[in-house]
């Protein structure tokens, strides 16, 4: 018996371990599917795997705990959630947090302007709020939760994240070279990269994190040294160079929000690693990092200029004048953000606060009336059609957008 929950724990560790692993890296051929949608072959393996894998999971946790059903009673749960509460500590809100949010989309669905749309999707078992995502969500998450308890356990998972981010990242630096086998590259010249993920601003955001799981883990990895002498220097190597890779990368996408972001996140784990560490600690670590951003601000423009220098292919003009900039030169652009890219942001902020303030119907849906639409909104995965009815023009064109638009 014991040997069969050995089984199952390893099975379901195994299972999150990939699915960090390998989400952000799946993708499709152009030619795989048809789809009115350019990112459905970044978007459709990854969500289909999601869930698949959240399946597998609960099958897994079912068997696992299998004999515990037999017993289950009122009184037992009675008893489980009133310790639950009693010992509540920050883990336990985090998980209070979760199930939070799955009763309340769960209850928004019930009372959406269109229940099929809120339960699936607009597109099905694609749209990353509808409640059937929410559930999949829940569910890799509560099992993570209650079955990641070990520091080998811990440091697996980290290692996992820091790989993944790191075959992201070298992707994403090959691909910036013009070296882009996969053709996931959706800019002229290779002037900003996408990597495995489809969208700059999304590869952007994940190497954000992955960078915070990287830098935290080099902190964690110093600070658990009990000397100079003693630091693993191998690994330490490993992280260095997952960390630059990871940086230079996240320099390519040109997404200057992960950039502010990058920028908060590591003056945050420098403000605290001084505070909650010894000063050792916070000075080595400090240095690897700064070493590491340095390095990867040398490395890009390096690898900028290289790419000048070869100038573009004989068949695109176009590029001409758009492989000649350099992502750092979006830098110096953040200050004209008041030109066009704070004007489309005004839009999306305007409309969205004239939505949830004004809560107006939603052409040809059935909701339940004004009361429930300021109780629960108009229901998961319902906001683009919200949002769409109360847009004023814009654009050339002169149409409502949405804010993908």
């Amino acid at each position: 018996m014991f040997r069969y929950h050995d089984y199952l724990s390893k099975g379901l560790e195994s299972c999150w371990l990939l699915l960090v692993l390998l989400l952000p890296l799946l993708i499709t051929t152009e030619s795989s599917f048809l789809s009115q949608d350019v990112y459905s072959r970044f978007e459709v393996p990854k969500t289909v795997f999601l869930k698949t894998t959240a399946a597998i999971m609960l099958i897994l946790w079912v068997l696992k705990h299998i004999n515990r059903f037999y017993n289950l009673s009122f009184t037992r749960i009675q008893a489980t959630v009133q310790q639950f509460l009693r010992n509540m500590r920050g883990a336990q809100l985090l998980t209070v947090g979760a199930l939070l949010i799955l009763i309340t989309t769960t209850i928004a669905s019930a009372l959406s302007s269109d229940f099929t749309t809120s339960v699936w999707g607009h597109q099905p078992g694609n749209d990353p709020f509808s409640l059937y995502s929410m559930v999949c969500y829940f569910i890799i998450f509560a099992i993570v939760a209650s079955n990641l308890k070990s520091s080998a356990q811990v440091h697996r998972l980290l290692v996992a994240i820091i790989l993944s981010g790191a075959l992201v990242a070298g992707y994403g630096i090959l691909e910036y070279l013009g070296i882009d086998f996969l053709s996931t590259n959706e800019t002229e010249g290779y002037q900003r990269i996408s990597s495995t993920l489809g969208n700059s601003l999304i590869a952007g955001s994940y190497l954000l994190i992955s960078v915070g799981v990287t830098a935290t883990t080099v902190y964690s990895t110093v600070n658990n040294a009990s000397s100079f002498r003693r630091l693993p220097k191998l690994l330490l190597w490993l992280l260095f160079a997952a960390l630059l890779m990871q940086l230079t990368a996240l320099i390519f996408t040109g997404s200057r929000g992960p950039w502010i972001a990058t920028a908060i996140l590591i003056s945050a784990l420098v403000v605290t690693g001084f505070i909650f560490s010894n000063r050792r600690t916070g000075l080595v670590a400090f240095g690897i990092v700064s070493l590491a951003i340095c390095l990867a601000i040398s490395l890009s423009a390096g690898l900028t200029n290289l790419k000048n220098n070869q100038g573009p292919g004989p068949s695109s003009a176009q590029a001409s004048s758009l492989i000649s900039e350099s992502p750092l030169d979006r830098v110096s652009s953040m200050t004209t953000l008041a030109g066009g890219g704070l004007n489309s942001r005004t839009y999306i902020w305007a409309t969205g606060i004239k939505v949830a303030t004004e809560r107006p119907p939603i052409t040809e849906a059935n909701d339940y009336g004004t009361i429930t639409r300021f109780i629960v909104g108009h229901g998961p995965e319902m906001m683009e059609f919200a949002f769409l009815g109360s847009a004023p023009p814009y654009g050339a064109l002169r149409v409502p957008a949405t804010p993908d638009q």
